[in-house]
């Protein structure tokens, strides 16, 4: 399963390491965010992407450890950010 930004929604983001505030031109909500949930909507940003190489994503750049299983943080986040409105799966 793929997911992307919500059709027709452009995000405005300001971030640093640690967290980003993130405004949602489509709901008018604004989300504070952790580092690593905004650094999986920039990749999004560039294009759909599925659950296992967003995992990929964030072990390559966060430097995941050992004890931090990255499918299972990707799933994690990828739910949170599903609930706010923020992504969607693409269509099959």
């Amino acid at each position: 399963m793929n997911w992307k930004l919500r059709a027709g929604q452009r995000l405005r983001m300001l971030s640093d390491d640690e967290e980003a505030v993130v405004y949602n031109d489509l709901s008018g909500d604004t989300h504070l965010l952790s580092g690593i949930a905004a650094s999986l909507l920039e990749r999004l940003r560039q294009g759909p992407a599925d659950r296992d190489s967003l995992a990929g994503f964030l072990a390559a750049e966060w430097d995941l450890d050992a004890d931090t299983v990255p499918a299972a943080l990707a799933e994690q986040l990828l739910s949170e950010l599903a609930a706010l409105s923020l992504i969607e799966h693409t269509p099959s």
